[in-house]
């Protein structure tokens, strides 16, 4: 068996990796793979439902053992996946030891303490989320990194028309939580300037932070003013914050928080999408499915979008890549107390975003003849193959 301890559901990025892992799992045939911890967020059609059911009630089942035995790690015959924090402690309690123990990270931050490295080495062995999480890894001494990146839902994810919700308005899609990592503030400093030469265009945003108590901090790249305020009924002004910040009103659309489900239909309606993250542990979720739907897709070229772009560093680089639109001039990115370690990270440059839109908006056939060729990539980053590429490497 495999225990998967973090929350799964799908309103998050660990959640929707646990969940695609458990349904994977459970079709006849798989190594099953059980929730250590209590799902969160779970809406399931009635056939995923099914299919998870048998998973969920063991999970209900080991809860209910662990919670009469508490202060104790219960030891389970199974490989236990642990989703590890950037210091490699786990990011739920763990209530429960496998008879194999492998760490599961995605992390942004590259200051890792010795303590932190000590930790990580304990593992049988450590899944890195990205090719550049697995380089820094190795490069800091460790020897039991694998990669096993993340996967995308072909069945929601793949070209379709436009339903024509918004008119004959030039869209771009730009997604993530709003955070300075995420570089919405490059984006949104593009989108103004690509704006004033296109007054028809829109930016349809899903860059609502389920966490704004925690601070944003956008203002820290010194391109926009400001966070967003917070609404009275919750959540972040951000169509307020791009009128504060230049942008007229009705050039943006804040989509709120979206539940994956619905967000096929919104990256539908887009023309392009855009992607100007300073910093990505994993290879970002949202910038795959958006290549899925075959979206002329703009990405900056560092940490864990080079997977993305080119996903055999022996066979290709960013410079050549003609699936997405890389954004190759790439600054240094100062560190900050929340995050003291930035190496790789990157700074991309609004002008040369600015011209990656252009490019779009000009040849429509080049456009969507990279969009095909994104979607086309992004069918052998299915969830199947990329789960079994995790499993495959497991301790028996």
């Amino acid at each position: 068996m495999i225990g998967i301890d973090w929350r799964i559901g799908g309103a998050y990025g660990w959640g929707v990796f646990g969940l695609n892992l458990a349904l994977d799992c459970a079709r006849p045939g798989r190594r099953p793979a059980v929730p250590l911890a209590a799902p969160m967020d779970l809406d399931l059609g009635p056939l995923h439902a099914r299919l998870l059911a048998p998973a969920l009630a063991e999970q209900r089942r080991l809860d209910a053992l662990a919670a009469a035995h508490p202060g104790h790690a219960l030891k389970l015959d199974a490989t236990v996946l642990r989703g590890l924090a950037f210091d490699m402690q786990p990011i739920v309690p763990a209530r429960f030891a496998g008879r194999h123990e492998v760490g599961v990270v995605f992390f942004e931050n590259t200051a890792l303490s010795r303590p932190a490295l000590e930790r990580a080495a304990a593992y049988d062995r450590v899944v890195a989320g990205s090719g550049w999480n697995a380089a820094v890894l190795r490069g800091l001494g460790l020897g039991n990194v694998v990669l096993a990146p993340q996967g995308v839902d072909g069945t929601l994810f793949h070209p379709a028309p436009k339903a024509g919700l918004l008119g004959d308005r030039f869209v771009v899609f730009a997604g993530g939580k709003l955070e300075h990592r995420k570089g919405q503030d490059i984006a949104l400093t593009a989108f103004r300037r690509f704006h004033a030469r296109h007054p028809e265009a829109l930016l349809l945003t899903a860059w609502q932070n389920p966490f704004p108590q925690l601070g944003i901090g956008m203002a820290a790249g010194g391109l926009v003013d400001g966070d967003p305020a917070l609404l009275p009924g919750g959540g972040l002004d951000i169509a307020g914050w791009a009128q504060a910040n230049g942008l007229p009103p009705g050039s943006v659309i804040d989509c709120g928080l979206v539940p994956q489900r619905h967000l096929p239909v919104l990256l539908r309606e887009a023309d392009a999408a855009l992607f100007t993250n300073r910093c990505e542990g994993g290879t970002n979720l949202v910038a795959m499915e958006a290549m899925a739907c075959g979206l002329p897709t703009v990405l900056s070229a560092n940490t864990g979008h080079l997977d993305l772009i080119a996903p055999d560093p022996a066979a290709a680089d960013p410079a050549g890549d003609t699936a997405c639109y890389p954004l190759l001039r790439q600054g240094p990115v100062p560190p900050t107390d929340r995050c003291p370690g930035t190496e790789g990270w990157g700074e991309s440059d609004p002008d040369e975003a600015v011209a990656a839109l252009e490019a779009i908006h000009t040849d429509r056939a080049e456009a969507r003849r990279r969009g095909a060729a994104a979607a086309d990539r992004m069918r052998s980053w299915s969830w199947a193959e990329q789960i079994a590429r995790l499993t495959a490497q497991l301790p028996c």
